[in-house]
């Protein structure tokens, strides 16, 4: 969900440059770059969603989800007709189906022939396993994990020539 959610904020028209500090409660016991990170710590948006995308950091993701919440959100999915990705205020995250990620996904990979940002940070994850480990081609790609027993999961643009695909 963290590329989509990202990929909403970035195509809104989001400042980047908006800072958010680091609240108590936000703070969640998951792995990440800000997990070190004192209270009142000052963030941008472009810092969330660098570390959201290449380390994974659901503190990060959080923080943006706090700030920017989920009705902007949930029109974005709905209008690409991936609305099974919706959010609602008390759940950050979702189920995803191949076939809405795989729409979602396209938006991402079309919107950054215009803008690289967010495909530059897929592009450059802290984790070279699954899609990227099973191609030789370029990829733009986020994994993740539930739990570790529930699953291992990853999306991706496969950048083969002159035939990228989802």
């Amino acid at each position: 969900i963290k590329p989509i959610y990202c990929q909403y904020l970035i195509s809104s028209g989001v400042d980047m440059d908006m800072k958010i500090t680091l609240q108590e409660v936000s703070r969640t016991s998951s792995s990440g770059k800000l997990t070190e990170e004192a209270v009142g710590s000052v963030f941008t948006v472009g810092e969330l969603i660098e570390y959201s995308i290449r380390y994974s950091d659901n503190q990060a993701y959080r923080l943006l989800y706090e700030t920017f919440g989920v009705g902007g959100y949930n029109k974005y999915v709905s209008a690409l007709g991936s609305g099974g990705l919706s959010l609602d205020e008390e759940k950050e995250w979702t189920v995803v189906t191949p076939k809405k990620l795989s729409l979602a996904m396209l938006d991402i990979y079309r919107y950054g022939e215009a803008d690289g940002t967010l495909i530059e940070h897929l592009k450059n994850t802290d984790y070279d396993g699954q899609i990227t480990a099973g191609t030789q081609y370029e990829t733009a790609h986020k994994y993740g994990n539930n739990g570790g027993a529930y699953g291992y999961h990853d999306t991706a643009v496969v950048y083969a020539p002159n035939r990228p695909y989802i």
